[in-house]
């Protein structure tokens, strides 16, 4: 495969700055995209692309903002939750992602099980089994589910990409967005793998439907058709 395969839009070969005053060129910006669709950690992608920590970092959080866009809802699937089947549906729905956010972000819950201290993942504050809108919505399945899930983005976030809590964000969003990110990104990497000497690889040059190829150069466009980042 030709690396033109990963070749960015015309659009991405100004020097010219992505934002008033701002230093950092729109040529830089496919760079960063490529390490947010490969999971590379930002001090990795800083050094490749020159950039600072901190701009890549503040970079990585604005492409992640655009996930929530319909256009990525092919690479996810979060309406496997019953919720729609309530008239106060939207309730429902943001009761679940502000209590699975406070289980989230609740460390010493995290590390009272990582550390043996308690035998099941679920503990018994947790928001969930205490939250009254939320009784008889979701199945333990559906619970346990999600608890992996939130293991995944915080593995995804503290030891593969560095990115850590973003103390000035709001928790319940900052878990969304974080949801959503790691969600898109690995559902493109499963699509994206290949068979080699019996290992399984990812590689960015797979081109097809909803493969990290795909997504690289959809949110390229999406950037491009937006003017700004």
């Amino acid at each position: 495969m030709k690396a033109s395969a990963l070749s960015p839009p015309e659009f991405f070969r100004s020097a010219k700055p992505i934002r008033p005053r701002s230093k950092i060129g729109w040529n830089k910006i496919p760079g960063v995209c490529l390490g947010f669709c490969q999971s590379v950690p930002v001090p990795v992608v800083a050094r490749r692309t020159g950039l600072s920590v901190k701009t890549v970092r503040e970079l990585y959080k604005a492409i992640r903002a655009l996930l929530t866009d319909p256009r990525y809802r092919k690479w996810h699937n979060f309406d496997l939750l019953p919720v729609y089947e309530f008239r106060d549906a939207e309730r429902v729905e943001a009761e679940i992602w502000r209590c699975f956010a406070e289980c989230y972000f609740d460390e010493e819950c995290f590390r009272n099980y990582r550390y043996s201290k308690r035998a099941e993942r679920q503990c018994r504050h947790c928001p969930v089994r205490h939250s009254e809108l939320l009784q008889g919505v979701l199945t333990p399945q559906i619970v346990a589910s999600l608890l992996e899930r939130i293991e995944t983005v915080r593995a995804y976030y503290q030891v593969l990409i560095g990115l850590s809590r973003e103390k000035s964000a709001d928790p319940t969003e900052n878990f969304r967005l974080r949801m959503y990110h790691v969600t898109i990104v690995l559902s493109a990497r499963m699509a994206s793998s290949t068979v080699e000497n019996g290992a399984i690889k990812s590689s960015m040059f797979v081109e097809g439907p909803n493969t990290l190829n795909e997504l690289y150069k959809t949110i390229l466009r999406h950037i491009a058709e937006r003017g700004s980042i």
